[in-house]
């Protein structure tokens, strides 16, 4: 299998490859191979639990049998959630917003119901795709991910403001990044940020969000849509991605505010 192109969505510990139409091979970096190695394995594993959903991103297999060797998966037609909102903001629709918070939650609702835990769940990690003129979400990247059942571990956890600052990976874990994620969503902007600009560097903003999280402080979501689910996931008032669901469905009815 040749490689096509490079793509620029370049992750922490891999680099996605274009192999044919529609396919990419996420492969880990030959000097990464022996920390971040197990990662892929991990990933592996989780995707073959998973199977097939529409929340899921494709997985046709691992590819072992030339020089490039990785997950061989379906790429979106739009790439990831994060870059779309920066690129196409002011183009989003309120009613695909709503969507997008919905099947974000349905996609966590499945992996939980399949005993995994995400661990790194923020923009970046879902995937937008079009199908007939539809843009809808795909969760991906489980190299951090956690799954008792096959003993695997990734030992992922998010970065500020997707963390909600405990150590060890849990169903609460994705449920508060849950919140964040939908706030991105809605509003186009991280929670704590007042632009899409870097007005301050990563680390400044970090440690700002987890000094404001430490006093119980999350940002304002008076008169945002679904503001109350997004700060009943930061305070962890749901037990599973079911009631989070639940809560979603409700508001799209007109039954809660």
């Amino acid at each position: 299998m040749s490689v096509i192109a490079v793509r620029d969505y370049i992750g922490s510990t891999a680099t996605f490859y274009a192999v044919e139409k529609g396919m990419i091979i996420k492969s880990i970096h030959p000097a990464l191979a022996e920390t971040d190695g197990y990662k892929l394995l991990v990933e592996s594993k989780i995707l073959k639990r998973l199977g097939e959903h529409p929340r899921v991103v494709k997985y046709r297999g691992y590819e072992d049998n030339s020089d490039l060797k990785g997950l061989l998966l379906l790429e979106a037609s739009h790439g990831d959630l994060q870059h779309y909102i920066d690129q196409n903001n002011a183009k989003i629709d309120v009613p695909t917003r709503r969507k997008w918070c919905q099947q974000a939650t349905e996609a966590v609702q499945y992996i939980h119901s399949k005993g995994i835990i995400h661990s790194d769940l923020r923009p970046q990690n879902y995937l937008v795709h079009e199908t007939s003129n539809v843009l809808d979400l795909q969760l991906c990247d489980f190299g951090g991910s956690m799954c008792r059942d096959l003993d695997v571990d990734g030992r992922g956890l998010p970065d500020p403001p997707f963390w909600d600052l405990c150590w060890e990976s849990t169903i609460g874990t994705d449920i508060f990044s849950l919140g964040s994620i939908f706030y991105t969503i809605t509003t186009g902007l991280w929670p704590y940020k007042t632009s899409q600009e870097h007005e301050e560097d990563k680390w400044q903003f970090e440690d700002r969000v987890i000094a404001l999280q430490e006093k119980g402080i999350y940002p304002d979501v008076e008169g945002i849509v679904g503001g109350t689910i997004m700060m009943q996931c930061w305070k962890k008032q749901y037990q599973k991605a079911e009631d989070v669901l639940e809560a979603q469905v409700m508001l799209s009815q007109g039954l809660t505010e």
